[in-house]
């Protein structure tokens, strides 16, 4: 099944995403996200290579812990190495939602994707502006 997005998150913030995610789902989006915890430094399954093949965005909740999870990183890796395999720009396929105060977390090549601040009102975060100019 074709999915619009790919959700990429530390398990322990899916309390905090969950606005977004009710969100994107509510304006029609079809969103992947993993409902089983990968233990640390173990590999990304193959579902979830799927899941990132068939979506059309790696949409990385991009919190202050993210970075210290190796499934976190494998899974936004996959999606940037795809982007290039299939001779698009990483910004094509990743995009980037940060839901601290600062940017300081995030590496410099990430935040030169689409990088947007966590909004307020997670329901003014639509396709249209995940496609559109980047927030940092």
């Amino acid at each position: 099944m074709p999915y619009d997005l790919f959700f990429s998150y530390r398990r322990h913030d899916l309390d905090r995403a969950r606005l977004l995610l009710d969100a994107l789902t509510s304006c029609g989006m079809r969103v992947f996200r993993d409902e089983t915890a990968i233990d640390e430094g173990a590999s990304i399954t193959q579902e979830i290579r799927e899941g990132i093949a068939s979506s059309k965005l790696l949409l990385a909740f991009y919190s202050s812990t993210y970075p210290s999870s190796g499934p976190c990183q494998e899974e936004i890796i996959s999606a940037w190495l795809a982007a290039q395999h299939a001779g698009k720009l990483p910004q094509d396929r990743v995009c980037i939602i940060n839901p601290e105060p600062g940017f300081d977390h995030i590496p410099a090549p990430l935040r030169d994707l689409k990088a947007y601040a966590l909004p307020h009102d997670p329901a003014g975060l639509t396709s249209a502006s995940l496609m559109g100019p980047r927030e940092r």
